[in-house]
């Protein structure tokens, strides 16, 4: 049997859409998760709420000790709104607001959340290896 690398924590249910979750008990999850080696945090600019709480959170843990993965296409702009855009400029945006939402220097996974509904592939695809080779 192979052995696991990354041990990942999906953030989704901090963002409320189960049950409420309170910031204090979904704090003390991810430091738990992490103190007890997990590594890998997945998360989305949509999943509302969450982005700004593991910035709190992380900034107390050395990057070295997580990987964070995001996605794109469907996001929200700098004031909140949805956006569903793979338009090159957009998918810029994106990660730059995501970067600052989260706190991080870089982000370890940048997924496509769907497909553009604007945009051909070649276009997102181009904005994403762009942001790899930065």
């Amino acid at each position: 049997m192979k052995h696991l690398k990354p041990v990942g924590l999906g953030t989704f249910p901090f963002s409320n859409v189960f049950s409420k979750v309170e910031r204090s008990e979904a704090r003390r999850i991810v430091e738990k998760f992490l103190d007890l080696g997990g590594n890998y945090i997945e998360t989305a600019p949509l999943y509302v709420g969450v982005g700004s709480f593991l910035k709190d959170t992380l900034k107390r843990v050395p990057r070295s000790k997580y990987y964070i993965s995001t996605k794109c296409v469907t996001g929200v702009d700098k004031d909140g709104q949805k956006v569903r855009s793979g338009k090159y400029q957009s998918i810029i945006n994106q990660c730059s607001l995501e970067l600052d939402t989260l706190g991080v220097d870089y982000i370890d996974l940048y997924m496509m959340h769907i497909p553009p509904p604007d945009a051909l592939p070649e276009e997102t695809m181009r904005a994403l290896m762009d942001l790899q080779a930065k």
